[in-house]
């Protein structure tokens, strides 16, 4: 007989493999501003403070600031947003005896470049009022660019706590005008007490970094200033001036009682770390004092001592 074949079975197909999805990046949002220009901001209340959010200020004139506040305001939030550049100061706070300015916040607020000050806080009298009517202010994650003359200024001739924080403040220079005004530092406290600085970089300036007065040796003035880092060979792309070769990063006269923590770096064209004017009592436990190239030095004078902490 004839044999009977066994049938070959057929191959199972191989499925086609899928083919792999690649996601689609989900595109950033570009923020939305809003311009307000020569604005009146609106108070608000403890419970239910006015926010301005994502807005750039423009405008002022030669005595005003972009933003200039000069009239009573309070409880306020300003946030996310832009003082851009115009012909004097950017920010200007000026408290007078009928205008009050308390509990307002700037957060992560840039000021671009201006002529004279990036921001200017002030307290005039002509009635002899000894309290501060600006007082309780927060400076939180504020970016000053580089500035023509001043970068940022505190000063009160009051004798009151001021209760002001500054949290994350970055500023990138200062004293790129020097054919208009002769002051050139980065962080200004004139008379000003009770003020808190945790967070604080500070890149070249043409003048000091810091400079800090006060009425009088014996004046406590409440400051604390903690994670500062002021490096005078960081320079910003803006930066046009040098770094005076008489500045010194930290100059202090007519106080007492402060605290100090932080990382001081003199520029290659400076001179000392710092400089103590009738300064008594100021603790500088945890800084970093470095000056390459030579031995860190803190010049103390007119009757300055028990300053702990020095190089």
């Amino acid at each position: 007989p004839t044999p009977t074949s066994t049938p070959t079975a057929s191959p199972t197909p191989t499925a086609a493999p899928s083919p792999t999805v690649t996601p689609t990046a989900t595109p950033t949002a570009t923020p939305t501003y809003t311009t307000m220009t020569n604005a009146r901001l609106t108070s608000g209340t403890p419970s239910a403070p006015r926010v301005y959010e994502r807005i750039i200020f423009t405008g002022g004139d030669a005595t005003r600031g972009v933003l200039h506040v000069n009239y009573t305001l309070h409880d306020v939030v300003i946030r996310d947003c832009i003082i851009d550049s115009g012909p004097q100061n950017g920010l200007t706070i000026n408290a007078l005896d009928n205008a009050v300015i308390a509990n307002v916040r700037f957060e992560n607020v840039i000021v671009r470049p201006q002529p004279r000050m990036g921001v200017e806080v002030t307290d005039r009298t002509s009635s002899g009022r000894t309290s501060n009517n600006w007082h309780h202010l927060t400076f939180d994650r504020m970016t000053i660019e580089p500035q023509g003359s001043e970068a940022f200024s505190l000063c009160s001739g009051m004798t009151g706590d001021t209760v002001t924080t500054i949290r994350d403040m970055t500023i990138e220079g200062s004293g790129n005008r020097p054919d208009l005004y002769p002051w050139g530092q980065g962080f200004e406290i004139n008379k000003a007490r009770g003020v808190t600085v945790d967070g604080l970089t500070i890149g070249q300036t043409r003048g000091a970094a810091f400079n800090l007065q006060g009425p009088s040796s014996g004046t406590d003035m409440l400051w604390r200033f903690s994670r500062v880092v002021a490096d005078m060979r960081v320079k910003d792309d803006q930066q046009i001036e040098p770094m005076s070769s008489t500045a010194q990063v930290v100059y202090c006269k007519n106080a007492t009682g402060w605290r100090f923590s932080g990382t001081v770096v003199t520029a290659p064209s400076g001179s000392y770390n710092g400089y103590l004017d009738n300064v008594n009592g100021a603790d500088f436990t945890g800084t970093t004092w470095l000056r390459p190239g030579s031995k860190p030095y803190v010049s103390q004078v007119n009757g300055s001592g028990g300053n702990v902490a020095l190089p």
